[in-house]
């Protein structure tokens, strides 16, 4: 992008709302820059860029149906109305977007259900592109991200109701790949949230219901090393994001 400004995006799916607030240099979240209805029912919203084009991309996971809108880096604004529209099926639980190899865009869909997973590149303006992977994997994980350590991307899945985790290794031509890592924690983590801070890679897990935090390192191989830090949060949070502002890391 050719700005240097930082805003955070929230959506209510029962009426539709989606408020867009710029994240001052101090890393707070001051008065907002835009109010819209998006329309009612999407399940996923995915900000990504291609080329110069910044994009939401929404999902609604009852329907199939998705809409692209274009946003503008100067104002933070979305677009009044969608410059492509789609139906990529029902039931993806989880949509993820990543850049593999030198020049590859991807959209990466998960369903918890029935463990299905779909790979699609993106087009030069921002649209969905061709497939390049249908997968079946095991269903039940309801904790699904994706990061990048070291230049390679990883997809990490965790079920709160058991404590499994797994990590599978993504190629450079954007595809999954072999399984990398499996453990079994405690249940109950119902939020994970990848970032960085400085030089290093973190997950921040957090459990819904007690409100527990545990953060662990993330190796350079993209395996999820041991705890770092243990904290204790209200309980409750259902939703959480990570953003820097600078060289400063925060948690919203």
């Amino acid at each position: 992008s050719l700005y240097l400004l930082s805003f955070i995006f929230r959506y209510k799916a029962g009426d539709g709302v989606a408020n867009i607030n710029q994240i001052d240099a101090s890393g707070t979240i001051p008065a907002q820059v835009q109010a819209t209805n998006l329309g009612r029912g999407w399940t996923s919203a995915l900000i990504y860029t291609v080329g110069l084009r910044k994009c939401l991309l929404l999902y609604n996971s009852a329907t199939g149906a998705i809409e692209l809108r274009g946003i503008n880096g100067a104002t933070g604004h979305i677009d009044n109305n969608p410059f492509a529209t789609a139906n990529w099926g029902r039931g993806w639980s989880a949509v993820h977007y990543y850049q593999a190899g030198l020049v590859g865009d991807y959209v990466l869909f998960y369903n918890q259900t029935t463990g299905a997973s779909r790979v699609d590149n993106l087009n030069f303006d921002g649209t969905l592109g061709q497939n390049k992977q249908v997968m079946a994997l095991s269903d039940g994980w309801d904790n699904s991200v994706v990061y990048k350590v070291g230049g390679k991307n990883y997809h990490f899945r965790l079920k709160s109701s058991t404590g499994s985790m797994t990590i599978r290794r993504i190629g450079d031509n954007g595809t999954l790949g072999a399984s990398l890592q499996s453990a079994s924690w405690t249940s109950g983590w119902t939020m994970s949230l990848p970032y960085q801070a400085g030089t290093n890679s973190y997950l921040f897990l957090l459990k819904r219901n007690t409100g527990d935090v545990h953060i662990n390192r993330i190796l350079s191989d993209g395996k999820i090393g041991a705890i770092r830090d243990v904290r204790k949060f209200r309980f409750g949070w259902t939703v959480g994001a990570v953003y820097g502002v600078g060289v400063n890391t925060y948690l919203a």
